[in-house]
């Protein structure tokens, strides 16, 4: 009997390059209206949505933009905007815990990037 080799589904293979660490290798993200085209295929649509959002300065546009997806995958997309800006300390460690919103590891993100002297670290 010939065994198949397991094949990952493709969206998984594209959220693990989603959380990528944003090599200087990545292409520009594209805008949430770049990523309207990319809608018949949900899978691509979240990348391109969360990539897009990874690329926002502030909390509120880059939750905006996560929220056009649906969890867990709108979770997924904070957890990425929190890993790439949890060492900006011009966000206070309590608002981007409070950005997470329950992502599975989101926390844990900010608590790695922030010194344990960051009396904001730990608290909601």
């Amino acid at each position: 009997m010939t065994r198949v080799p397991d094949q990952s589904p493709p969206f998984l293979l594209l959220a693990l390059l989603a959380l990528g660490s944003g090599c200087a290798g990545d292409p520009p993200a594209a805008s949430a209206d770049a990523c309207a085209s990319y809608k018949a295929d949900a899978g691509v649509y979240a990348v391109c949505v969360t990539r897009s959002a990874g690329a926002e300065p502030d909390l509120s546009t880059a939750g905006a933009r996560c929220d056009l997806l649906p969890a867990p995958a709108s979770l997924t997309c904070r957890s990425r905007w929190v890993g790439l800006n949890a060492s900006n300390t011009a966000f206070a460690a309590t608002d981007l815990t409070a950005f997470c919103s329950g992502a599975p590891g989101c926390n844990d993100l900010v608590a790695s990037a922030r010194p344990p002297t960051d009396p904001t670290v730990g608290t909601p």
